[in-house]
């Protein structure tokens, strides 16, 4: 992983909070002993850890896959990094691109990508998964008048969210 990353872990479940305590110990601790830290540049997105019972007729997560999402404005495909991180855009008839670290998913599988805006489905993208930490991307334009919140959820085969994140276009 990029220093230029950091993820937004997002824990989906319905283990409770202390488990997803645990999990973001783990994973920050990880983060440490890779080498990312006190140098990362951190984009606006949220790094809290939340745990979430899924919404009604949302079939729960799959057990031991998470994702990490990274917004920004381009993806650079030499270091499949996300450039322009960001939480929040222009309102300038751009592209926001959602890349997104699926960990513990076995190939061969696939994921999707729902984009949202102000909870209506603005598009569904899939993309292949190849090995068990796997990064892929989708982008989506929008107009100078679409402001307001974004979210991208990432869904399994089954239609199960694995995870989702947010951001802003003001």
């Amino acid at each position: 992983m990029s220093e230029k990353m950091m993820p937004a872990i997002l824990i989906p479940g319905k283990h409770g909070q202390s488990a997803g305590r645990l999990l973001a110990v783990l994973a920050v601790l990880m983060m440490v002993l890779t080498g990312i830290g006190g140098n990362a540049v951190l984009a606006e997105v949220e790094t809290s850890v939340t745990v979430e019972d899924p919404g009604p007729g949302e079939p729960a997560p799959r057990e031991g896959i998470w994702v990490d999402f990274f917004f920004g404005t381009g993806v650079d495909l030499e270091t499949r990094a996300v450039t322009g991180s960001a939480g929040a855009f222009a309102a300038d008839g751009g592209r926001v691109y959602c890349l997104t670290r699926v960990h513990g998913m076995t190939p061969p599988a696939s994921v999707t990508h729902a984009w949202y805006y102000e909870g209506k489905t603005m598009a569904r993208v899939d993309l292949t998964i190849g090995s068990e930490n796997w990064r892929t991307w989708s982008s989506k334009s929008y107009l100078p008048n679409w402001t307001g919140n974004w979210e991208v959820k990432v869904l399994d085969e089954d239609g199960m969210v694995l995870g989702s994140a947010g951001f802003e276009v003001k």
